[in-house]
């Protein structure tokens, strides 16, 4: 392995390491925070015994795991984690959630808001996890405390975990005075999209008035939960698409949940996934949350309460999956883990990583290559960004000395990252181990 001059020192090997399904074991350097080569297992130079001015280099067996990119959380609600433990909802239905949700936050500190958030985040590093989208909630009950402890934790946590935020009206804008403007100033203080829940106002086409504007005003893009029930008539997804493409804001418009549109007949879901893919909207699968709340009438649904995202992926869109809470009202169970997260008792044999793509099928072999990429590779543009966890897929030489993140599965092909039910992993970034579960990695 050769280096450029002045390119950092190896300071540390990650030995026999698998980047891709079936491929040849690889040695990773890593020297002044970046991912400097990658050659044939074994190529990588051996540590030398070491002295004042060079120590020696640290060597870490990985012995045949799979290293990825680091997983991005594209849409989650660290305000909102671990509430269940104060009130539960033992109805399971989307209005009880509101509604206790509604009556925890008259509590909530700015401080009880921060030691939660940084709870959940110490899971989501320990998982492999490495930047996440939070949704911040605004409005006249909460205030600004859920801002000013999500740009604390930005802050504090920066270097370790990239954090983007969204200003949300979780209770609506109109039907709570006030949330308007506290929405632009959650902007002014340092949002980077402006989030929406047309569902829960007084007037969904208002709602979208307001956050449209608001988006348009700030240069930001829009974050939406939307069209999250059963119903085949909810289609607030085609005004949303013609919006996005009257503001020019294609590649800047994202959407949670979306679950009616697998209630669609297939034509219609074929003619809508067109017009997604067409205004550039990402779509964000939130199915630990979908199959616990949806599905709960008197007749069961056909369909698994969950958005198409085969026909999606047909049509061109971009499909990233996410966890949205861990442990409240809207998602009784989580763990921070994108890849095998428990789910609620209803769907028990779900997962994040295979609940979503095949959507309205079994999960089968030809689906679940799909499932990695969800959750690495098309997370970044449904955060604003072109580069999955921080640092270019490119991570040798020139081309790219990756900075940032690789989450290590135990695993050797990497379909069973997948299958399988991974213990925790070890977290990289900037070439430092920022999380280490036991038993995971052997050090020699």
């Amino acid at each position: 392995m050769s280096r450029e001059p002045g390119v950092s020192r190896v300071e540390r090997v990650f030995r026999n390491a698998r980047a891709a399904a079936g491929g040849p074991l690889a040695d990773l350097a890593v020297g002044g925070g970046r991912f400097l080569a990658v050659t044939p297992a074994a190529g990588a130079p051996a540590g030398p015994p070491g002295d004042a001015g060079h120590p020696p280099i640290e060597e870490v067996n990985l012995e045949g795991r799979v290293v990825l990119p680091g997983f991005i959380e594209s849409h989650i609600h660290l305000d909102k984690a671990f509430l269940e433990e104060r009130r539960p909802n033992l109805s399971g239905t989307l209005r009880d959630a509101i509604a206790i949700t509604l009556e925890l936050k008259r509590a909530v500190t700015k401080e009880d808001i921060r030691q939660r958030s940084e709870r959940a985040l110490r899971l989501l590093l320990r998982h492999g996890t490495t930047r996440a989208r939070l949704q911040v909630e605004v409005d006249p009950i909460v205030r600004l405390r859920g801002m000013e402890a999500a740009l604390e934790l930005r802050e504090a946590w920066r270097g370790r975990f990239g954090l983007q935020l969204v200003v949300f009206p979780q209770e609506g804008i109109e039907q709570q005075p006030g949330t308007e403007g506290l929405m632009r100033e959650a902007m002014r203080m340092g949002g980077d999209a402006v989030g929406g829940v047309p569902y829960n106002d007084t007037d969904p086409e208002r709602h979208l008035d307001i956050v449209f504007k608001l988006a348009g005003e700030s240069g930001k893009g829009v974050d939406l939960h939307l069209d999250f029930t059963d119903d085949p008539g909810d289609r607030r997804i085609e005004s949303v698409c013609r919006r996005t493409l009257a503001a020019g804001l294609q590649g800047r418009v994202a959407v949670g949940h979306l679950t009616s549109l697998g209630a669609m007949d297939e034509g219609t879901i074929a003619r809508i996934a067109g017009l997604i893919a067409e205004a550039g909207i990402h779509v964000l699968p939130l199915p630990a949350t979908d199959l616990f709340l949806c599905g709960r009438g008197p007749v069961p649904p056909r369909h698994r309460s969950l958005t198409p995202v085969k026909a999606l992926l047909r049509a061109g869109a971009n499909v990233s999956i996410a966890s949205n809470n861990i442990r409240n009202a809207f998602t009784p169970s989580g763990r921070g883990d994108l890849c095998s997260p428990p789910t609620p008792p209803r769907c028990w044999g779900w997962r994040i990583a295979t609940a979503s793509p095949p959507a309205r099928t079994p999960t089968s072999p030809s689906s679940t290559p799909r499932t990695t990429t969800t959750s690495s590779s098309t997370s970044p543009r449904s955060a604003g960004s072109s580069r999955p966890g921080g640092s270019s897929w490119r991570i040798c030489g020139r081309r790219g000395g990756g900075r940032g993140c690789r989450g290590v599965s135990p695993y050797a092909p990497e379909k069973n990252t997948r299958k399988g039910n991974p213990p925790p992993r070890q977290a990289v970034g900037s070439g430092r181990a920022w999380a280490i579960s036991p038993g995971v990695m052997a050090r020699t």
